[in-house]
């Protein structure tokens, strides 16, 4: 059975990243190469998650908790 929240993101090789959007951590990197690295792509979804997680938690907005964040 396949989680809806699940990622799987295959860009520009045959490497592949498994993450669950729910936590901020990756579950599995199978590269394809030692020079392959992640998608930025999938780090920015995982970031802006968390965000919209503390929004929801802190009755904040994504920009404010955002402007917070990059002045610490």
């Amino acid at each position: 059975m396949r989680k809806k929240n699940k990622a799987t993101v295959k860009k520009g090789c045959r490497g592949s990243i498994h993450t669950n959007l729910d936590v901020d951590a990756i579950l599995d990197c199978n590269p394809h190469a030692d020079d392959c690295i992640p998608d930025n792509d999938v780090f920015y979804k995982m970031k802006k998650n968390v965000l919209k997680r503390q929004a929801a938690e802190e009755m904040k907005t994504v920009p404010q908790i955002y402007h917070e964040e990059a002045s610490s």
